[in-house]
């Protein structure tokens, strides 16, 4: 069976920077998400703060990092992505993946997805 590819954008606490991959209790972050659901490989990260990156990278083993979003798009058609950014980027982030040539099937996004009605709209 074919696996889902997973990507992180944003690398903080909801992502998973904090948790542990064996932690046995209730799952409350992107990437212990996909960590314990065994149809998804989580393959890929982006985050501006390259220190923050790594540590998550070296939590979750992910080998595939990015410092620009756009360079995570392009890279490969990811099938699940998870928004974990602040919310102030989030409707110019949204913009650029959803009319990247490699647009995932999937998008999370955390709350709030906008600030705005206008950006809603």
């Amino acid at each position: 069976m074919k696996k889902f590819r997973a990507a992180i954008i944003g690398t903080g606490n909801i992502a998973g920077l904090n948790a542990c991959p064996d932690n046995r209790e209730k799952i409350s972050t992107h990437a212990a998400a996909y960590y314990k659901n065994k149809s998804i490989d989580l393959v890929a990260a982006f985050d501006t703060d390259k220190t923050r990156l790594l540590k998550f990278s070296k939590v979750w083993k992910i080998k595939n990092l990015f410092i620009s979003i756009d360079d995570l798009l392009n890279s490969e058609k990811f099938d699940v992505v998870s928004l974990c950014t602040s919310s102030v980027g989030h409707y110019e982030q949204i913009k650029r993946i959803i009319t990247s040539r490699n647009r995932p099937l999937i998008l999370f996004i955390e709350k709030p997805v906008c600030l705005s009605r206008k950006e809603i709209e």
